[in-house]
């Protein structure tokens, strides 16, 4: 589902596109302290199309950046919802936010964005940018999910 009129204001959902975008358009030098390919190490890691060498006639074409908020999650409320509500439902065990960035590709007849998938959660939300891409396997039909000003989008996970 979308939701609209969730409380996060709409100049701190562009304030996040706009630190996603600014640090993927980075020199090199400057993402390359951040890569890793074993995440569970870091707070923080940068990630470069991490299944490009994969079996896959096609590859998952996409940067990503992964901040890891456990052990040690903010107290402070989360897009609206409170800390200890979250604890109490054994939520926040793991909490990371991911951010993708699809940058240009030499051959894009042979990439994904992102392969079909579900997400292993609890939950997700997902803000999307202008661009859109998003798709939905509703009905074995895949749906494009429009992206709206301000909208997150919220996806019940397979936890």
């Amino acid at each position: 589902m979308q939701v609209i009129n969730h409380g996060v204001p709409l100049n701190v959902l562009e304030e996040i596109k706009d630190g996603v975008r600014r640090f993927h358009e980075e020199d090199p030098e400057v993402k390359k302290s951040y890569f890793s390919r074993d995440s569970a190490k870091k707070k923080f890691d940068y990630n470069s199309n991490f299944d490009l060498y994969s079996s896959s006639p096609s590859v998952n074409w996409r940067d990503s950046i992964t901040c890891y908020m456990t052990p040690d999650p903010p107290t402070q409320r989360l897009a609206g919802l409170r800390y200890d509500i979250l604890e109490s439902m054994d939520c926040l065990k793991t909490l990371l936010m991911i951010c993708h960035y699809y940058p240009p590709c030499p051959q894009p007849d042979l990439t994904l964005g992102i392969t079909k998938h579900s997400d292993n959660s609890f939950l997700t939300l997902l803000l999307q940018d202008n661009i859109g891409g998003l798709q939905i396997l509703h009905q074995d039909s895949w749906v494009d999910v429009a992206p709206l000003p301000g909208a997150l989008v919220i996806n019940i996970g397979d936890f």
